[in-house]
């Protein structure tokens, strides 16, 4: 701790033993601090939370047990740090998301447990968070999705439950990020969110507001009140055309005119207006309200993972008080599964005594 000049200590692989010596917090100029392999043991000292100018900490490899020290998130100024394949035990601190300079965090095969730092997923550029074989629990924060410089999410063979979130998408589509979750609980990549439209009562927007949805692919795929949750009553087969039920409520005995838009993932339009299957039908549900129901042709392929529904109820604005803007649905994205391919192979069989 006397060498106060110091900037660089590598000692990688010399077979050290015991603990980490307290006075290493006192190197003011160090910037480079590598233990790895050895035998050492015992806690992370704190102190060398006092480290200002750090730029690189590895103590991977050794035998060191204890929780990791909160006073890490204090070096402003570290890059990488690698405490990988230790004994280290308790939660990830979320002040390690005040290093903000962090580029790779690695703190995998360690007894580690408790729920993931969502302030992780704010460090601005942060490239691999690799935390895989440990105890941690919970599910996968959603700031990982926005965190544009993360390359490698590494988070197999923990206790995570849950699914991915449906943010975590066009990063994994793009291949942009490599999420690793093998050996956990995951169910797969969660269902995309169903936003309501801006106007849920009669007269917020006009006379006229949207009440429901459904599915159609021979059977009843899903329904949703705006009000409500979904019921999603079978997974949805991409590809496969589908007849779409939009129910809107409405001030007049007449309803307004009301169409479907099919947007890509990058909002182009695929479809201005899908074709009605039917006129609409419409009842009146209590004195002064009426309900009314359009259907809608999707084809099969339109109906594609990622691509969107906008209902629009009187595009044009003929109606009186009622807006284009305020009458759009938000956009409903179209998710589900392909079907396997099918093949068949027919071989002739003929019997004895007939000509082929």
């Amino acid at each position: 701790g006397q060498l106060g000049s110091l900037t660089m200590l590598k000692l990688f692989a010399n077979k050290l033993a015991g603990p980490i010596p307290v006075e290493l917090g006192q190197l003011a100029n160090l910037q480079e601090l590598d233990l790895g392999a050895n035998e050492l043991d015992g806690p992370i000292p704190a102190e060398l939370g006092q480290l200002g100018s750090l730029t690189m900490l590895k103590l991977f490899a050794n035998k060191l047990s204890g929780p990791i020290p909160p006073e890490l998130g204090q070096l402003g100024q570290l890059q990488e740090l690698s405490l990988f394949f230790n004994r280290l035990s308790g939660p990830i601190p979320a002040e390690l998301g005040m290093a903000r300079n962090l580029r790779r965090i690695d703190l995998s095969r360690n007894e580690l447990n408790g729920l993931i730092p969502p302030e992780l997923g704010e460090l601005p550029g942060l490239t691999d968070l690799i935390l895989g074989i440990n105890r941690l629990e919970g599910g996968i924060p959603v700031e990982f999705a926005s965190q544009s410089s993360l390359e490698l999410l590494e988070l197999s063979f923990n206790r995570l439950r849950g699914s991915v979130d449906w943010a975590f998408r066009e990063r994994i589509r793009d291949g942009s990020l490599r999420l690793e979750t093998g050996g956990n609980l995951i169910t797969g990549l969660a269902q995309p969110p169903m936003r309501a439209p801006v106007a849920p009562q009669p007269g917020a927007s006009g006379n006229a507001s949207h009440h429901s949805i459904a599915w159609y692919q021979g059977p009843l795929v899903l329904e949703w009140d705006w009000r409500e949750e979904r019921i999603e009553h079978q997974t949805p087969i991409l590809g496969r055309w589908a007849l779409l039920a939009v129910r809107i409520d409405h001030a007049t005995e007449i309803p307004p005119p009301v169409i479907t838009r099919v947007l890509d993932v990058e909002d182009a339009v695929l479809a201005e207006s899908l074709a009605e299957a039917a006129p609409p039908i419409t009842e009146m549900v209590e004195e002064g309200r009426w309900r009314s129901e359009f259907l809608f042709h999707l084809p099969g392929e339109l109906f594609e993972d990622g691509n969107q529904l906008v209902h629009v109820i009187d595009p044009q604005n003929t109606v009186n008080e009622t807006d284009e803007a305020d009458n759009a649905g938000a956009p409903i994205t179209l998710y589900g599964e392909r079907p396997p391919k099918f093949r068949a192979v027919f071989i002739p069989m003929l019997t004895p005594g007939e000509e082929e």
